[in-house]
């Protein structure tokens, strides 16, 4: 029994797969703004930094957001994929799916 799965082989629905593309391009264009307002912070063209700054910021939430509906999301379906292997009888599957979950997820999830 595989945990991890392809994108196009989930059930996913196509919006939320793309939501989170778009989320992780947001993630990339905010670490460059930020990059480029640092410079200029360092620089002391401070006007230039602080859209920069903000933009960064407002890229970090979306994406933060977007990361703990998909945290939340992998987790349900972990546990349900485990909770079908136990009532399967299937012991030693439920630990490995709920192990390799806290390989993606790390101890805390």
């Amino acid at each position: 029994m595989s945990v991890l799965s392809p994108l196009s082989a989930t059930d996913l629905p196509q919006e939320d797969i793309a939501a989170c593309i778009r989320a992780v391009h947001e993630m990339e264009t905010a670490r460059a703004n930020f990059a480029q307002a640092e410079t200029f912070y360092t620089g002391g063209a401070y006007a230039q930094a602080i859209p920069l700054f903000r933009q960064s910021i407002i890229a970090d939430d979306s994406v933060a957001f977007r990361l703990a509906q998909a945290e939340a999301e992998y987790k349900n379906g972990l546990l349900d994929q485990a909770e079908a292997a136990m009532d399967a009888g299937e012991y030693f599957a439920a630990e490995a799916i709920l192990l390799d979950g806290q390989n993606v997820l790390g101890a805390d999830g």
